[in-house]
């Protein structure tokens, strides 16, 4: 795929270069020149939708994490989301997309986590729409992959269930929560009662910028 693909060459390469920069205290230059390569060489091919221009998005949201405030990694992440949603790709979709929508998920609930809001991408559209179908799905999984992305799937759940949304801050209907709350507790082992009672809504963190 890189071979037909300079942009996503380059995304690769300035990735690489800013791993070497924070392992031996470098200037940011070289991964900075890079990233700037890769924007230009990536807009006219963003129209397409294609993996190739997904895959560059991704691994630039990898590289803004690792360089960026949250609030300018935001706007990268919120970009590739739209773009993810646009052509459909969601946890089982298999291939390369599969593989690079998980990778996004992680960063999705990792911003979710430091904002204590929902994930970008909403969780109903990560599989099935079902979260009973969806735990099943993940249940009759037979690799190590699938079971990690298991558990970052959950915590989206969770995320989504006592969250505020990042854009409207509204959380959800005490049925669905209370319908929602059931099958997570069952999939994590515990007690319905427990999550139920226990839990509340969260409040966005205020001190951070909003994702």
């Amino acid at each position: 795929m890189t071979k037909d693909n300079d942009h996503l060459r380059y995304s690769m390469l300035a990735l690489s270069a800013r791993q070497l920069e924070l392992k031996k205290t470098l200037p940011t230059d070289r991964s900075l020149a890079l990233y700037q390569e890769t924007i230009h060489l990536l807009l006219p091919h963003l129209p397409t939708r294609g993996t190739a221009v997904i895959a560059t998005c991704v691994i630039l949201c990898v590289l803004e994490m690792l360089s960026c405030s949250p609030k300018a990694w935001q706007r990268h992440l919120d970009g590739c989301a739209s773009l993810m949603e646009a052509v459909g790709i969601n946890g089982f979709v298999g291939g390369t997309e599969q593989a690079l929508f998980w990778c996004f998920a992680r960063m999705d609930v990792c911003g979710g986590l430091i904002s204590s809001v929902k994930t970008l991408i909403d969780v109903s559209h990560w599989a099935s729409g079902s979260i009973e179908a969806d735990v099943e799905l993940f249940r009759n999984a037979t690799d190590f992959e699938q079971w990690a992305n298991y558990s970052v799937y959950l915590i989206a759940q969770v995320l989504d269930l006592f969250g505020p949304s990042p854009f409207t801050y509204s959380s959800s209907s005490s049925p669905q929560r209370f319908r929602v709350s059931r099958t997570l507790a069952t999939a994590m082992g515990v007690s319905p009662r427990l999550v139920s009672t226990t839990a509340s809504p969260i409040t966005p963190h205020h001190d951070h910028p909003q994702w």
